[in-house]
């Protein structure tokens, strides 16, 4: 059973180093990046360069950031599972935990402590001006004109661990597509994705961010960006 840690920094502000406390053997440890030199990378970590050009100026970075977060199936082909996290955490957990954690399911992730519906992330997304509102706009529409119901769940998206099979891929994929499409916020679309193609999930406890309770399963060693505030 091969597993791979994935991050993913692009155009950083400041000079940073991505490194854990933590390093466990029967892990690969990957970091997506664009080639910034003001990137480092612990030696146990393999960084794998990313072009970052599209035709989203303003949040170019972001949206070549889901490229590893989603597609890593295609980017890494020879993996059984993937855990991905965001560069303000670490996987805590050795190989046999995690898998424990994930059972027999596609996906483990953790529900979202403040919102159920994937219709609310869109009013919090554009109430803190995250995205561009037309492409928040056309992302509702083409949720209710394929009529996704409200209050279907929610997921946080920053960190999650996730099997390398056809289901699995087929959302991340189609996952993929919809942020290529619509909004660059990724938590808006997931549950579509993941409702397409009948996910198994397997509900982790607690919280992705320490803000919000936290967890045993990832660490966060950084602060987010935004604080307690949306995630």
């Amino acid at each position: 059973m091969k597993i791979a840690v994935i991050t993913g920094v692009f155009d950083p502000k400041r000079d940073m180093k991505i490194e854990y406390s933590k390093y466990f053997d029967d892990y690969d440890y990957y970091c997506f990046s664009c080639d910034s030199k003001k990137i480092e990378v612990a030696a146990e970590i393999k960084r794998v360069i990313l072009p970052t050009s599209n035709m989203d100026e303003k949040y170019s970075s972001r949206r070549a950031g889901k490229i590893p977060k989603m597609l890593s199936h295609l980017l890494l082909p020879d993996y059984d599972v993937y855990v991905w996290c965001d560069a303000t955490h670490e996987v805590a957990v050795d190989k046999e935990k995690l898998l424990s954690l994930l059972g027999e399911n596609d996906c483990a992730l953790f529900t979202h402590p403040h919102r159920q519906c994937v219709y609310e992330e869109a009013k919090e997304v554009l109430a803190g001006g995250l995205d561009y509102p037309y492409l928040i706009e056309e992302n509702v529409k083409w949720l209710k004109q394929n009529n996704f119901e409200k209050n279907q769940g929610l997921y946080e998206m920053t960190t999650f661990i996730r099997r390398n099979n056809k289901t699995s891929n087929d959302v991340f994929s189609f996952w993929y597509s919809l942020v290529s499409k619509f909004s660059s916020r990724d938590q808006i679309n997931f549950m579509p994705s993941a409702k397409k193609h009948s996910l198994s999930v397997s509900d982790l406890e607690g919280t992705a961010q320490i803000y919000h309770g936290g967890n045993s399963v990832f660490n966060q060693i950084k602060p987010s960006l935004r604080l307690a505030q949306l995630i």
